[in-house]
Order: structure tokens, then C-alpha cells, then sequence
């Protein structure tokens, strides 16, 4: 018995006899893994509500403008002439001139919100020991923001089908609305945070791999 019970392994033993096998560079890499993951996750959804934010502005005066007849043709064809005479006043009201200091407000605040996550990663990336933290965000933003922007605009897509062929009066759209609303930008955050890590520890492991390469 004596025998049995000491040739049995200890469980409690195994995860530390794991990490002394773990060399200071495998232990470096799963730090370096780790960092990636959590900057990407933390500073891509601040880009996107920075982005977003300033968007609104364009998108305010392309509805007023560009797309406004657009906007009074489709009401007119869903929901009748009267609800399209009243959409086409009420974006005649509109004055994008005098929503001048809100746009100004809303592009500030989007900058502000871009520089934050800018900073967030590269300071996550240093603190990490991740090699070139400043290319690392730099390649990083403009590459998951299109990713970010192509994913949500497909889900955007086939959820408005689906909330089309569920809603089938215009009674039914608008009390639905801000359920699809609020599910759109849940899924928009999850996209936003699963691709942020991604592509920030794809870089990071490129950049990595360069410089390895060439030192040897």
C-alpha cells in the first residue's frame, strides 16, 4: 500500500512541475499572448463609439441631403404618401448649419476617444513586453476597424431581413425597434472585442517573428 501510495502522482504537483518546464521565452510568448488579447479586446471597442461618434455629423447631413430623397421614396412606397409628406417636412426642418456645436461636440469627443485607445494599447503592449508597441497599434487600428465595420455592417444587413420579414406593419417596426437596436449594438461590441483581439495578437505575432527572424 505503502508502495502504490508513493509511486502515485500528486495532482498538486503537476501544475508547478508544468511550469518548471515552461522556458523564460515560452513563458515570455504566453505574456506576450495574454497582453495582445486584452489590448485589442479593451481599445477596439473605444475606437469603435469614437468612430461612431464621429460619423454622426456626416451622417446627419448626408440624410438631410444626399439621401433625402431616397429616405421620402421609401416611405412613400411602405407606408403611404401622408407618412411620406410628413417624413419629408420633418427632415426639411432639419438644418445641419444649426447642429454646427453638436457636430463640433461629437467629433471632439470621438478624437478624444480614438486617442484614449490609441494610448491604452501601446501602454498594454509595453507593459507586456510585446515588441514595437507603437507598430503594433498603428497597424492594428485601421486593419480591425475596416474588419469591424465590414462584419457589423453584414449583421446590420441580414438582422434588418429578418426584422423586415418579422415586422410587418409599420406599428410592429416601431415597437420592435429599439430591440433591434440594442441587439445590434451588443453584437456590434462582441464583433468589436473578438476581433480587436485577433488581429492585435496577429500583429504583435508578426512583428515578433520579423524581429526573430532577423536576428538570427
Amino acid at each position: 500500500m505503502s508502495t502504490e501510495h508513493g509511486n502515485s502522482p500528486d495532482p498538486q504537483a503537476s501544475p508547478a512541475a508544468e511550469d518548471r518546464e515552461l522556458t523564460p521565452e515560452d513563458r515570455l510568448k504566453q505574456r506576450q499572448r495574454r497582453g495582445s488579447f486584452a489590448a485589442g479586446a479593451l481599445a477596439m471597442p473605444i475606437i469603435g463609439l469614437g468612430v461612431t461618434l464621429m460619423a454622426v455629423p456626416l451622417g446627419i447631413w448626408y440624410v438631410t441631403t444626399v439621401f433625402k430623397t431616397v429616405i421620402v421614396v421609401i416611405m412613400n412606397i411602405v407606408a403611404g404618401a401622408d407618412e411620406a409628406g410628413e417624413v419629408n417636412t420633418a427632415l426639411g426642418n432639419i438644418d445641419p448649419g444649426s447642429m454646427s456645436a453638436v457636430s463640433i461636440s461629437l467629433v471632439i469627443v470621438g478624437a478624444v476617444l480614438l486617442a484614449a485607445a490609441f494610448a491604452l494599447s501601446f501602454f498594454m503592449l509595453r507593459a507586456y513586453d510585446i515588441e514595437r508597441p507603437l507598430l503594433v497599434t498603428t497597424f492594428s487600428v485601421p486593419m480591425a476597424t475596416v474588419l469591424v465595420a465590414v462584419v457589423s455592417a453584414s449583421i446590420g444587413a441580414l438582422g434588418g431581413l429578418m426584422f423586415e420579414s418579422a415586422t410587418q406593419t409599420v406599428e410592429g417596426t416601431l415597437s420592435s425597434a429599439p430591440w433591434g437596436i440594442a441587439g445590434f449594438a451588443l453584437a456590434s461590441i462582441a464583433v468589436s472585442v473578438a476581433i480587436g483581439a485577433g488581429v492585435w495578437w496577429w500583429v504583435g505575432r508578426i512583428l515578433r517573428t520579423g524581429d526573430t527572424q532577423t536576428e538570427h
